[in-house]
């Protein structure tokens, strides 16, 4: 005891001079020295109390972030926190902040997936428990603050990490917190810029009307004369008139901050960030619809040209933004000469500053420059460049059956975004040149797309981006197997089928987000599901790392890698034991050789309507695939019928073209059990008009609206959950009064 004693006096003597020297700015190897020589003797002591061992902690955690010593402030935070938390005499306060400390520590470092597990969830759950208790009305407080704090980083970190899951969870759980009317007062210190990020977050999920609701509350905050604010919520503001299309309002937008920005005098490393991307986003849009003049457009660019060479080196990079401008202003006139020094200056740059919404911008520029030249051949590099940057080294090996490739698979939302981008272009012009290469090539990049959304359903946002995602993924697979309508191959039209059947399940999740249907899992599951999602997270981040490691490095990874798809695996087999959950998981997904076996006699026919019209027409034998040629003829010929078969006059034409379109499917029919499941127009269709006219034998004819509803019909077990589908009308349509009204009397 008398050692421990001494050695406290002796640490303390000597964080004394190391705190004397941090007052005074002194971050230098000379602070450090000391209180590397305090913490060392401090380490000698057997039983501290709490707040000496805060106090030594805290002055370690200021002088190495000040010092710019990140890995060493990491170090000594994850030291402390695990030292602290199982102190009698611990103060909530202090292990808050230094939680949160972490965080920020490992976000600087560019750990966000660390961050998200180790900092960021645990403080969460830990402030979540204490404000559950019975405490004081101080320490309430404080930790109000630490939560409300602790909301904003997680909100920013889920959007870096591009982690649906968590950001829904983190914008629920914030709106909860401002609903609260219990929020301290010296949490408003901190909620102008924690309602920018909730707006931002908002926009994200597509949910607009909250984002201008959170925009609103800030304004009420805040100083007539916080132009920076003012600038940060016309950016807001045109994201959503970007994303609704609303030209008119997001010209209005940029008028405002012309005149806001000239109205800030004092230099702000904001000021510049806000409105270079205010003039990108607009013009950008803009010059998509064709709507900005030369004149105009030039000037915006020069405008970014200068804000790129400010003092402030992080505003290099809206040099990005005005390259970006330049090229595709250059690719719409259609004038090469200049075009590969602004796209090879972009691609620099871009990788420079490890931007890869430009680099993906990029590729998608060199691609439409090289069919644009009719060099075909520079395709091949473009498409390879950016199946190497996710670890593919051969298109070929994309294979949506091989559970290793998908296993490790690498690549976000947005790298399908991409994929699905690269595969319209190569698919547009392989059908002006009917390249069957090319086809093959759109096929696969599509492929590559719709296993990333796979793999990254956790992280989906459920929003109309992401909807238009999947719709294009569905349309390029099925528009690419009508290419190669000679090759009628079963894998491949299987392997379609349960992608874009699986796909419209994911919709109808979409549908329901953006309709604020949500479906809460019961407590136990929800526990397994958290760290479920923490092992994804972890796997994430191994992913990446291994993505940006050197070599040397990549077998540790590897490894690390396995061992954490060894730990999904057993968390997933935990859930599949689950009655609740194995039943809401098989009424979540489709496997068409699993619905295939339980058939007989009977025959499926499943519509899709992109465009084009396409049908799979699918028995216990075989998955045929059939391309019907162009909607708009057919949806005529349909709109026209119903309307003159209910006068019982004029319908033979369009009961002849109906007839020439579907003949190839009637073909298809024999005496079985004949079930349709339409899509589009097709719905009103009468097929027993068209086979009893046609065809002179017995057959038993249903209709479902979706495979997955007869794959459930085909099941034995009691399931008690059940994904449907089901019809929705606008409220201009005529048949809504009456459908609501049989419904009423039944």
């Amino acid at each position: 005891m008398e050692s421990d004693s001494l050695n406290l006096i002796e640490s303390n003597i000597i964080l004394d001079s190391a705190i004397s020297r941090i007052k005074l700015g002194e971050f230098d190897k000379k602070t450090g020295q000391l209180l590397d020589s305090a913490l060392t003797l401090f380490n000698g002591i057997k039983n501290p109390s709490a707040q000496d061992l805060a106090n030594i902690y805290s002055y370690f955690d200021v002088y190495t972030y000040q010092s710019q010593q990140l890995d060493k402030n990491i170090v000594y935070n994850k030291a402390f926190i695990k030292r602290y938390i199982k102190h009698k005499g611990r103060n909530y306060q202090k292990l808050s902040m230094a939680m949160s400390n972490l965080g920020y520590s490992l976000m600087d470092v560019g750990e966000p997936y660390a961050a998200i597990s180790e900092s960021l969830l645990p403080l969460q759950k830990l402030i979540d428990s204490l404000l559950n208790e019975k405490i004081g009305d101080t320490l309430k407080s404080q930790l109000k603050v630490a939560q409300l704090i602790n909301y904003r980083q997680l909100v920013i970190t889920a959007q870096e990490l591009e982690n649906g899951e968590i950001l829904r969870a983190s914008v629920d759980d914030f709106e909860r917190f401002l609903n609260n009317k219990e929020i301290p007062k010296q949490a408003l210190e901190f909620m102008p810029y924690a309602l920018s990020n909730l707006a931002d977050a908002c926009i994200e999920l597509g949910n607009f009307n909250k984002a201008k609701e959170h925009i609103e509350y800030w304004k009420s905050l805040i100083e007539p004369d916080k132009y920076i604010d003012k600038l940060m919520m016309i950016d807001l503001e045109s994201k959503i008139h970007k994303k609704n299309k609303d030209y008119k309002k997001l010209n209005e937008s940029y008028k405002n901050a012309e005149i806001i920005y000239k109205k800030i005098e004092k230099e702000n490393r904001f000021k510049n960030t806000f409105y270079a991307s205010l003039l990108y986003r607009i013009s950008s849009s803009n010059l998509e619809n064709q709507n900005i003049k030369d004149d105009k457009l030039n000037d915006v660019i020069n405008k970014l040209k200068t804000l790129s060479q400010s003092k402030v080196k992080t505003d290099t990079v809206f040099m990005l933004y005005a390259q970006d401008l330049i090229i595709s202003k250059l690719l719409n006139k259609q004038q090469f000469d200049s075009l590969p020094y602004y796209l090879d200056a972009q691609f620099s740059l871009a990788q420079d500053f490890s931007k890869t919404d430009f680099l993906n911008k990029n590729l998608l520029h060199q691609m439409k420059f090289s069919f644009l030249r009719g060099n075909i051949g520079a395709t091949e590099s473009i498409i390879q460049r950016f199946l190497q940057r996710i670890s593919i080294y051969d298109i070929n090996t994309i294979n949506a059956k091989d559970e290793d490739f998908k296993n490790n698979l690498y690549g976000s939302i947005n790298t399908a975004q991409t994929a699905i981008e690269l595969s319209n272009i190569v698919l547009n012009y392989a059908v002006k040149s009917e390249n069957k290469v090319l086809v093959d090539k759109s096929y696969k990049l599509a492929l590559l797309a719709a296993m990333l959304v796979d793999v990254n359903k956790s992280k989906l946002n459920y929003n109309l981006l992401e909807k238009n995602l999947i719709d294009n993924i569905n349309k390029n697979l099925l528009s690419a197997r009508a290419l190669n309508q000679s090759s009628d191959n079963k894998d491949t039209n299987e392997e379609i089928l349960n992608i874009v059947e699986q796909n419209l399940t994911s919709q109808l999740t979409i549908r329901n987000s953006i309709n604020n249907v949500i479906y809460e899992y019961p407590i136990e599951i929800q526990k397994i599901l958290d760290s479920l999602n923490i092992i994804e997270i972890k796997l994430s981040g191994l992913k990446s790392n291994i993505t940006n490691s050197e070599e040397k490095n990549i077998d540790s990874l590897k490894q690390s890698l396995q061992n954490l798809q060894i730990k999904k695996s057993d968390v997933l087999l935990e859930l599949k034991g689950n009655p609740l959950y194995r039943d809401l998981n098989n009424a979540l997904t489709f496997n068409v050789s699993e619905l295939k076996s339980s058939l007989l006699e009977d025959i499926i026919v499943r519509f899709y309507d992109y465009e084009n019209l396409y049908a799979f027409v699918i028995s216990k034998t075989e998955t045929k695939f059939l391309n019907l040629g162009n909607s708009k003829k057919m949806d005529k010929a349909i709109a026209s019928f119903t309307k003159s078969i209910s006068t019982i006059k004029d319908f033979e034409d369009d009961f002849k073209t109906i007839i020439s379109v579907l003949n190839p499917v009637i073909e298809n029919l024999d005496e079985s059990n004949v079930t349709i499941i339409p899509d589009g127009k097709i719905a009103f269709v009468p097929f027993e008009l068209l086979i009893n006219r046609d065809l002179e034998k017995e057959m038993t004819l249903n209709y479902n609206t979706s495979l997955k509803l007869i794959d459930n019909e085909k099941d034995d077990s009691t399931s008690r959950l059940l994904a449907s589908y089901a019809p929705t009308y606008s409220v201009s349509d005529g048949n809504r009064n009456e459908y609501i009204a049989s419904i009423e009397e039944k």
